[in-house]
């Protein structure tokens, strides 16, 4: 598990316990207490949401340009064994064709 998230979590439980102690015994010690554990919870869940957002996506694969003819190749096989129809080898094929 991630530091951070821990950390939030423990503060969480902790915030808890003082927030249920100054709702049942308010005192100026336990509100101020109560106060500074939210402050600290909160701002370990922002800096565990900012970090977790900071994950990069995974890269996605792009076709290269000379890939062009080999996935020409590709449809003209499918259409001679006979997998394809006319209208989809055209629409592919203006498909591919379109990418360059």
């Amino acid at each position: 598990m991630n530091k951070y998230l821990l950390r939030a979590i423990l503060w969480t439980i902790i915030m808890a316990v003082f927030g249920g102690s100054a709702i049942i015994a308010p005192s100026p010690l336990s509100l101020l207490a109560f106060a500074g554990f939210t402050i600290v919870c909160t701002l370990n869940w922002v800096e565990f949401s900012k970090r977790k957002a900071k994950v990069p996506p995974p890269a996605q694969a792009s076709t290269p340009p000379d890939d062009i003819e080999t996935r020409l190749q590709r449809l003209d096989d499918l259409k001679e064994k006979d997998l394809l129809t006319d209208a989809e080898y055209q629409a592919k094929r203006e498909e591919i064709l379109g990418e360059v």
